[in-house]
Formats: structure tokens, C-alpha cells, sequence
């Protein structure tokens, strides 16, 4: 949908004889999909592969990722047609087929793009609000949720597969591959159902889940410093304390006979003799021995599961730190774009009187592209799992 308005913009500057773009500028965008792609292929790949890396129950932040990586590679991939189709002038020479899949295909891929991040902003703030309900999310939820991201776009992209077609221009020997809708009024109205399933309600989700986090964050700052405080309240009391019990003797001391320890915590007579080599303890003529307790079945596979608990948490703990990053790539790649279509569907009028729609579209489109290939560069960099993933793929180790 996004790429099919952008042609249509660029279309716009160029009957209206608004700025040439020299071809310099041309090849020098061919040169950035081709380096985005390689990127994005070789990147999306590895994070793709890293996932089957993990045994035993896999983290459901590294499930989102691994779904971001399949549809943003999609993504990357499908993007490839059109941008051959805008760059080498408007003509469409893939044929039918193609013509009716690769439009529906992207808005599938952007859509679980969107959702996966909004999934992961709510994940992350459920990692911190209550950590202990994260743990206890389901395989089948989890499915559920992957699911979610991709039938979502599934809905959004049926208007366009069905509408969708190859418009021959005679004059101009060339064939479009574009949406024809029998009305314009049509045409907004799935403009804006496409808007607010793919583009709105994921945006939301992301801001308002980040913005609960950071009330948590600062809730959490506020009462960290009013419990140092406390803590060195309580530390200056007892340091006051302690200076009256000076010069007592806690050897010597002895309790009344109806009178109760405060603590219950004993300490052996000075006269007890502990032997740790054997295990045994001598008071008074009398000897035992301490035997560790006998280790049980459910014992072991309580502990096994603790650290197979630990070990999970810890990769989530080391994939959710650079989440803030990867969020912030994508609004800032995405929202050029964004801008620009909604100025087209809205105000076609100012997008037509600008001298450098045409330009600035083409290299936005470019823009969406690049959060494909710097994602998994985030992900090498700041996760220990990735790096040690992408290390022994880059130096072909097993």
C-alpha cells in the first residue's frame, strides 16, 4: 500500500515537471538497496538460524525476534520488485502473478513487523510490571500471539489482493501495477481501515506500553531513594545503639530462669571442638556426627529446573536491555514515510506544489528498508547470545 502511494506521488512530481533527479543520485540509491539487502539477507538470516541454537523451552522475547527477523527479511525481499519497478521507470515486467502477490505480501510483512514490535514494547513492560506472570505464558499462547501478528496483516492486505491488477498504458508502452477501485471514496475508506490496522494501533500499543515503563522505571527510581535513606536511618540508629553495649561480655552473660532469648539464634559453648574433616562435633564427652541431607529425585529435578529458570531468565534479561533501540530504529526509519502518505491521502494538493516530493519520497522509501539490516547489527552487538551466534557463523565454526 505504502510503496503503490509513493509511485503514485512520485508519478505526480513527474507529470507536474518538478525536480529531476540527476542519475547520480539514482545509482547512488541502487548502491544503498543493494547494500541494505545484503545486510538485511545475511543479518535476518543468522538470527533466524540462531533460534534452533537454544535447547529446551525457548524464551518468548527470542520467539518475537526471530519473527521479526522472518518478516522483515519478507519484507526486504518483497521490496526488491518495486524498487526495480520505480527505479528503472514505472514499468512493470514481472507479470501477473508477481503483480497480484507482491503488494499483499508486503502489507503482510509490514503488519508483523508493526505487531511484533508492539508485542515485544508489551512484553517488556510485563517483564517488569509482574515478572513472575512473563514466566507463565504458554507454548500456545505464544503460537497464538506469533499468529496474531501475521493474520492481522492477512485482513488488511485481502482488499488490496483482490483489486490489485496490471493497467496497460498504450501511449505510453508501459504496464502499472496498482489498485483499481471503482470509486475514490472506496479507496479512502480502505485507506483508513489500512491506516489505523497497520499503522495506528500498533504505534499506540508501542508508545503507551513505553510510556508505562518509564512511570515504572521512575516509580521504582523513588522508592529506591527513599529506601537508601531508610536504610542509612536504620544504620545510624544501630551504630548509636551499639556504643551502650560496650565493654559487655557475651560469654559470661546468662538469662533468668523464666526468661526467653530474644533470637532465635544460639551459639555454641566456647568448649565445643568442631572438626569439619570428620564431620563430627565433641561437647562435654559426647560425640555425632553431621550428615548432609540425602539428596532425593525431586530434589534434582527441582534444581535442574531452577537453573533451566535462571538460565532463561537471563537471556531474556540480555535480548530486552537493547529493545529501546530497535523500537526507536524502526519509528525513526518508518515514520518519513508515514508523513508523506498521509499528506497524499489528505492533502494531495500540498504533496503536488512541492518541487521535491518526487526525491524525498524515493529515498523514504529506501528508509523503511533499513531497519532490516540494522537490527540484527543491534542484535551481534548488544546481546552476549547473538554475538556468540553471529562470531561462529562469520568464522564458519559449528
Amino acid at each position: 500500500m505504502n510503496s503503490e502511494n509513493a509511485s503514485n506521488i512520485s508519478a505526480q512530481a513527474n507529470s507536474n515537471h518538478h525536480f529531476i533527479e540527476p542519475r547520480s543520485s539514482v545509482h547512488f540509491r541502487l548502491a544503498l538497496y543493494i547494500i541494505v539487502f545484503l545486510f538485511s539477507f545475511l543479518g535476518n538470516s543468522i538470527v533466524i538460524r540462531a533460534i534452533f541454537r537454544l535447547s529446551g523451552r525457548k524464551p518468548l522475547g527470542y520467539i518475537l525476534v526471530t519473527n521479526l527477523g522472518i518478516a522483515e527479511l519478507g519484507n526486504t525481499s518483497l521490496f526488491t520488485f518495486n524498487a526495480a519497478y520505480e527505479e528503472l521507470g514505472r514499468n512493470w515486467i514481472f507479470g501477473r502473478f508477481l503483480c497480484k502477490i507482491v503488494l499483499p505480501l508486503q502489507i503482510i510483512c509490514f503488519a508483523a513487523v508493526g505487531y511484533t514490535l508492539a508485542s515485544i514494547a508489551v512484553y517488556r513492560w510485563i517483564m517488569i510490571a509482574a515478572p513472575l506472570s512473563s514466566r507463565a505464558i504458554s507454548k500456545i499462547k505464544a503460537k497464538f500471539l506469533i499468529l496474531s501478528t501475521w493474520a492481522i496483516g492477512v485482513a488488511a492486505a485481502l482488499p488490496a489482493l483482490i483489486k490489485i491488477d496490471l493497467v496497460k498504458d498504450k501511449t505510453l508502452k508501459k504496464t502499472y501495477c496498482q489498485e483499481v477501485w471503482a470509486s475514490q471514496v472506496h479507496l479512502h475508506i480502505y485507506t483508513i481501515i489500512y491506516m489505523t490496522l497497520v499503522i495506528f494501533t500498533p504505534t499506540v500499543i508501542i508508545v503507551l506500553s513505553y510510556s508505562m515503563i518509564a512511570l515504572k522505571l521512575k516509580q521504582h527510581i523513588v522508592n529506591t531513594k527513599k529506601k537508601a535513606k531508610k536504610d542509612e536511618w536504620d544504620t545510624l540508629v544501630t551504630s548509636f545503639s551499639s556504643t551502650d553495649l560496650k565493654g559487655t561480655d557475651f560469654r559470661t552473660m546468662r538469662l533468668d530462669k523464666n526468661e526467653k532469648p530474644a533470637h532465635k539464634l544460639y551459639a555454641l559453648p566456647m568448649s565445643v571442638d568442631v572438626k569439619r574433616g570428620n564431620k563430627t562435633a565433641n561437647h562435654k564427652g559426647q560425640s555425632f556426627e553431621l550428615k548432609p541431607k540425602a539428596s532425593t529425585q525431586a530434589d534434582t529435578a527441582t534444581s535442574t529446573e531452577g537453573r533451566s529458570e535462571a538460565k532463561i531468565i537471563e537471556l531474556e534479561n540480555d535480548l530486552l536491555k537493547m529493545i529501546y533501540i530497535i523500537v526507536f530504529i524502526s519509528v525513526i526509519c518508518y515514520l518519513p514515510i508515514q508523513i508523506i502518505f498521509i499528506m497524499y491521502e489528505f492533502a494531495l494538493s500540498t504533496v503536488e506544489a512541492w518541487r521535491y516530493v518526487n526525491i524525498v519520497t524515493r529515498y523514504s522509501m529506501w528508509l523503511t528498508l533499513l531497519p532490516s539490516a540494522l537490527h540484527p547489527l543491534c542484535y551481534g552487538t548488544m546481546s552476549k547470545f547473538y554475538a556468540k551466534v553471529f562470531s561462529k557463523v562469520i568464522s564458519c565454526r559449528k
